[in-house]
């Protein structure tokens, strides 16, 4: 079992959220959540933490910590290419709406339309071809 899970487990046997647990060992929530999500590992001093509060050998909460760090690298990638995509997506929308907005407008305004020489009076558009006044 990955260290994210055990803490998981432990957090929910002591029926703690993330921000209670977090309060009990002196450190922010978000930490606990990265601990939990696998994008992180605690430091010494908030492992001890960890292992003094639930009542564990510290050994117990991380076995081999090369593998721990191989499997919170490899979560910190799928994260890193989740972004990339949702901002790939993201701007690919916009692109999306940006050429429906042009389309509309090519729509509503015929090519021979110049509003510089168009007057609309009473809802009637009147072109000046004369160029004077």
């Amino acid at each position: 079992m990955e260290f994210k899970d055990k803490l998981r487990k432990l957090r929910e046997e002591q029926g703690l959220s993330q921000a209670e647990l977090a309060k009990k060992i002196y450190a922010s929530r978000s930490a606990v959540a990265k601990w939990e999500n696998g994008l992180g590992l605690p430091g010494e001093a908030s492992l001890t933490a960890l292992a003094d509060f639930f009542g564990v050998e510290r050994a117990s909460l991380i076995g081999d910590p090369e593998t721990e760090t191989v499997f919170v690298y490899k979560n910190q990638k799928m994260v890193r290419q989740k972004n990339v995509i949702i901002a790939l997506l993201s701007v690919l929308l916009a692109a999306v709406l940006a050429a429906a907005v042009f389309l509309v407008i090519l729509a509503v305004y015929p090519r021979d339309y110049d509003p510089m020489t168009t007057t609309v009076i009473d809802g009637v558009s009147m072109s000046s071809t004369s160029g004077g006044i």
